[in-house]
């Protein structure tokens, strides 16, 4: 973990706390198939409050992994916030960059209130200037996917009950392909020793 007060890569923590996680190692089980041990190193910033009574607060802006020894990242994933503290998406992440092996793939959100959910449009860039993109619809109160329309134009909807869980899926809706699947729930009885 990063210590309390400035660091590089880290501002400090708001509360005075060390909480924010500096590096994380994944060892492979012994006695497997061989493995390297990987590292994986974060780094943060800050933003500003939306309210001028609180203090910044941190986010994620880097993480990198590691082959353990080495010193070039084998992925890096760089992160940028929506940093206007008067806009309705403040804190949102605005672009994601995934470089791997020196490759970049950039993906760019963007975000609108509609038909009572949050919709966030996120469209992908690879090396090669060629692009798709997604859109996700999510419940405002509840934040569960309740419509993704796919890189092919493809629609999928989703129900869910009062307890969260989902309960339909219909893939191409109100169209002649338009398939459905249902989930259902049960508490399974619990028997006990004859």
């Amino acid at each position: 973990y990063y210590p309390v007060g400035i660091s590089d890569g880290c501002p400090a923590d708001a509360f005075g706390e060390q909480r924010w996680l500096k590096s994380k190692t994944l060892r492979p089980a012994p006695g497997f198939a061989p493995a390297p041990t990987m590292v994986t190193h974060y780094r943060y910033t800050d933003l500003p409050s939306a309210s001028p009574d609180r203090a910044r607060f941190l986010v994620l802006a880097q993480e990198s992994v590691t082959e353990e020894g080495q010193s070039e990242p084998l992925m890096t994933i760089a992160r940028h916030y929506n940093d206007d503290p008067g806009s309705t998406f403040f804190g949102r992440i605005k672009q994601k960059v995934e470089t791997v092996t020196g490759f970049a793939t950039v993906f760019d959100y963007s975000y609108e209130l509609k038909d009572g959910a949050l919709c966030t449009h996120i469209t992908l860039t690879a090396q090669d200037g060629c692009s798709s993109s997604k859109s996700i619809w999510q419940n405002m109160l509840t934040g569960a996917e309740t419509k993704t329309v796919e890189q092919l134009g493809v629609v999928v909807e989703t129900a869910h009950d009062r307890l969260g869980r989902k309960t339909l899926e219909t893939i191409a809706p109100k169209t002649s392909g338009q398939a459905a699947r249902t989930y259902s729930y049960k508490l399974t009885e619990i028997l006990s020793n004859p």
